[in-house]
């Protein structure tokens, strides 16, 4: 149907991958794909270490939550940048042309107000965690590093959607 591929095609404004930001988004796979198996590998022993040996991982629930909490902003600017986010449909056949376009242009910019302001946020919070001197429960490891680049991972999600909100404007403008 042509009008559906159209339709579509207006919808799915993606950002290339030439040049920095290609090999931004290629070391950003990678890392997912490391720190995924690594949870998945130490799910695994301290499971079967448990069960089979009673004998699990020690510390293993605190390394995986700081594995936890870079893979999800590891993974954040790679969503971003496909504008492959979870989408509520309800109305989307009620928007159409340029009535679509800029609400699209509306929402990408919603979620990168949203994602600045939790990059902040997250900054705030390492920069509280470091001052007061947080550390983990188990491992004696401090929170702020893991917090900070957590931060400046959000930092490139926000700066992934705000190239996509100018695309967006570019789009909504030029039809």
């Amino acid at each position: 149907n042509g009008a559906a591929r159209r339709m579509e095609s207006e919808q799915n404004i993606a950002l290339g991958e030439e040049g920095a930001l290609g090999v931004l988004f290629r070391v950003l796979a990678v890392v997912v794909a490391v720190m995924m198996f690594a949870m998945m590998a130490l799910t695994f022993v301290d499971g079967g270490g448990r069960y089979a040996f009673a004998r699990p991982v020690p510390g293993a629930r605190e390394y995986i939550e700081y594995i936890m909490g870079p893979l999800v902003f590891s993974g954040f600017p790679l969503l971003s940048r496909d504008n492959s986010h979870i989408t509520v449909s309800l109305f989307d056949k009620a928007f159409r042309g340029r009535v679509r376009r800029w609400k699209e242009f509306l929402i990408v910019g919603i979620s990168a107000g949203s994602v600045g302001f939790i990059s902040l946020r997250l900054w705030e919070s390492a920069r509280d965690f470091h001052e007061s001197g947080v550390w983990g429960e188990y491992l004696d490891f401090p929170i702020y590093p893991v917090v900070y680049v957590m931060s400046v991972l959000s930092f490139v999600a926000f700066g992934v959607l705000l190239m996509l909100l100018w695309a967006h404007l570019k789009n909504a403008v030029a039809k």
